[in-house]
């Protein structure tokens, strides 16, 4: 499974189960989309997901599963380097008026 267009991770967090099980659906993964409906799976539990959790999908799609989780938990890390610029807060240079004004 090559693991392109994998969605931002912020975007997953906010995924109830029916977002998660289309997903799934649009990967072709019915087993999974079944499980996820079933369970009640959203997608912050997909992300984080316990060995509870691994146990109700189908065990030849445990370790794909696993890997998709990491790589969309890696994605958000990825883009928010590229995308934060740091605020520099720039201040008016002193000038040498304040010597004169000091009785200069």
């Amino acid at each position: 499974m090559a693991l392109r267009n994998v969605p931002f991770r912020s975007e997953v967090l906010g995924w109830d189960p029916d977002s998660l099980a289309d997903y799934f659906k649009k990967l072709n993964y019915k087993d999974c989309e079944k499980a996820v409906k079933k369970y009640h799976i959203d997608g912050a539990r997909f992300l984080n997901l316990t060995e509870n959790d691994i146990q109700k999908f189908p065990k030849l799609r445990v370790p794909i599963l696993s890997k998709l989780s990491q790589e969309i938990n890696k994605n958000e890390e990825r883009r928010s380097i590229f995308t934060r610029k740091p605020q520099v807060q720039r201040f008016p240079e002193e000038t040498e008026s304040h010597e004169e004004d000091n009785g200069g």
